[in-house]
Formats: structure tokens, C-alpha cells, sequence
């Protein structure tokens, strides 16, 4: 809803039943933007989620288990121009009603919340036929659910997030070549020797990838890329023995990995932009 020149206005809401608890969720969805003529972008966001436990938690919570609720609060700052385009998001999201472990199963009564900022950064400027694309998020995030009884960092969250790619394309070949490099700080896991859990964090994550799409033909692209180029060893936890005493990382099943593809248009059109591989 356009309330006046420059600002606009999005309400919206989404109803669910869920049958395990027999209780309605509502959901609204709010968002107030400002847009100038001149590429900037300013808004502020509100919106309310649900999602079910997996089926393991809502049988063993002898079928009582309610969903988790999170209120995601995030305000954007964007400018773009014809060849630039930077994006600053903070957000702070709340979670409620997380399953937690209790005597008698799961019950809905954890909690959590994650805060951060997303930074993204776009450019065609430097050269006519190079696109460079730059993108960080910082991440702290803790819960208190499952079988952890005091709030923790999920094994599964990454502090810092930095990713850089660059693209170049090739008129005469019809191709684009392109270089990748995303980098995170380590994840946590539990070390059974210290006290606590999620005590402990591994080695930094790092992965430099190569690709390359060639138009064969208006309907036909070919596509290679290379994933972990320098074959580097992600570990992304360890897995101890009874006493605590061994420890086995967790890995991938292969550090460096290719890939190609052949892409076919069966429509009478172009279905595909050949920079977007």
C-alpha cells in the first residue's frame, strides 16, 4: 500500500491449525519502505514464523508437541545504481517454544534468539565485462533445546561468513569464467575433556572454486567447476569415543570436487541467461 510518494506499506497474515496441540497460529508479516528516485532503499521488517518439530521429537512428546514460533525483526539500507549495489541488513530474531528435552519426552518450552548483520556488495564498474560480487554475515546465535539444558551456540552456526566472487565474460568465446572464495570462522562443538557444551570450535572453513559456462548454442550450455581447489581439509566437528579419550573428525567424503553439466532448452526461446551459471 503506497501511502505516499515515497512510502510504502505491506501488512499481511497467515493462519495455520496445527492438530498436535489443536491450537491456531497467526502469523502477520509487516514491512515499511522509503524509496527515493536516486537508488536508495530504506525498510523495516517484522514477521512472525512457524514450523513442526520432526516427527521423532512430536512422537516421543506422546504427539503434544506445539510448533516453534520466531519473530524476525531486520531493518535494510540499499543503494543501487545501473552497476552497483550495496546492502547493509542488521536483524535480531527471537525464537519460543523450541523442543527441549524433559523426564517424560520433548516439551515445547525452549527458547533461543539470533542477532547479526548481512553486508552485500555488487559491481559491474571496474571493467565493462567483469561483475565482482562480496558478501559478509556476522552471527551470534544461542538456544536453549533438544538435550541442551543452558543456552548454547548451535553446531551448526558460523560466527563470520565472507564470500568474493568474480565473473568475466568472453564475447568471442561466448563464455564466462569465473573464481570464488568463501571463508567462516569454525563451528562449535562439545570437547567431552572441557567442561560445558559446545566448548570447543574447529579450524577456520575455506574453499576456492573455479567454474566455467560456455554457450554452445542459444539452447545449450556447457558448465564445469571446480569445488575446493586446493584440496583444503574442512572439518566441520569430531566425534569422540566413550572415555573421551579418541576423537574422529567430520568431513566430507571428498575435499576437491568437479562438476559438469550439459543445460537444454527444449522451449521455442531462450530459457537461459548464460551469466547466471
Amino acid at each position: 500500500m503506497r501511502l505516499s510518494r515515497n512510502w510504502f506499506v505491506n501488512l499481511s497474515e497467515r493462519t495455520e491449525y496445527f492438530t498436535c496441540d489443536r491450537r491456531w497460529r497467526w502469523m502477520p508479516r509487516l514491512s515499511v519502505n522509503y524509496i527515493t528516485r536516486r537508488g536508495l532503499h530504506f525498510a523495516l521488517m517484522y514477521g512472525r514464523y512457524c514450523q513442526s518439530a520432526d516427527d521423532e521429537y512430536i512422537l516421543r512428546s506422546g504427539k503434544k508437541l506445539g510448533q516453534s514460533v520466531a519473530d524476525h525483526f531486520i531493518a535494510s539500507l540499499q543503494w543501487r545504481t545501473d552497476k552497483t549495489i550495496i546492502r547493509v541488513e542488521p536483524y535480531y530474531k527471537r525464537y519460543r517454544h523450541l523442543p527441549l528435552s524433559t523426564a517424560d519426552g520433548y516439551a515445547a518450552d525452549g527458547h533461543g534468539m539470533s542477532r547479526g548483520i548481512d553486508f552485500f556488495l555488487e559491481d559491474m564498474s571496474v571493467l565493462p565485462q567483469l561483475r565482482t560480487m562480496l558478501s559478509y554475515s556476522y552471527n551470534d546465535s544461542r538456544r536453549r533445546y533438544l538435550n541442551y539444558l543452558t543456552s548454547v551456540c548451535p553446531h551448526y552456526v558460523t560466527r563470520h561468513n565472507l564470500s568474493i566472487s568474480a565473473t568475466y565474460g568472453i564475447d568471442k568465446l561466448k563464455t564466462y569464467i569465473g573464481v570464488s572464495e568463501n571463508i567462516t570462522s569454525g563451528r562449535p562443538y562439545t570437547d567431552p575433556r572441557l567442561p560445558g557444551a559446545m566448548n570447543a570450535r574447529t579450524k577456520p572453513y575455506q574453499s576456492l572454486g573455479i567454474n566455467a559456462s560456455v554457450l554452445v548454442s542459444p539452447k545449450v550450455i556447457v558448465y564445469a567447476s571446480v569445488i575446493n581447489l586446493l584440496n583444503y581439509k574442512n572439518v566441520f566437528g569430531y566425534t569422540y569415543s566413550a572415555d573421551g579419550t579418541r576423537r574422529e573428525p567430520v568431513t566430507t567424503a571428498y575435499n576437491r570436487m568437479f562438476f559438469i553439466g550439459i543445460f537444454v532448452s527444449l522451449k521455442h526461446t531462450k530459457a537461459y541467461e548464460i551469466a547466471n551459471f
